[in-house]
């Protein structure tokens, strides 16, 4: 699951595994600072590309630019105003 931080903008969420060798190296890697990540771009079913950065061990999408101008005009009219507010 994603959750958005809506004071910054940041998404939280989850890295998820099916099997307990996977989750232990998973958390060494968190703990070590050792973790490692794909950027693949990818179009959804509009034609619109996508730029996905996924961990590698869960395969988890991490962050996600989207490609899409209206959103990506919604987001920094919605954050830049808050921005300009404080």
């Amino acid at each position: 699951g994603i959750q958005v931080n809506l004071k910054s903008g940041v998404a939280n969420g989850v890295l998820v595994v099916r099997d307990i060798k996977s989750c232990a190296k998973l958390l060494k890697c968190i703990m070590l600072n050792e973790m490692s990540y794909e950027l693949k771009p990818q179009k959804d079913e509009n034609g619109i590309e996508h730029l996905y950065l996924r961990e590698t061990i869960s395969e988890s999408i991490f962050r996600l630019q989207t490609g899409d101008s209206l959103l990506t005009n919604s987001f920094w009219n919605f954050y830049l105003l808050e921005e300009q507010q404080q």
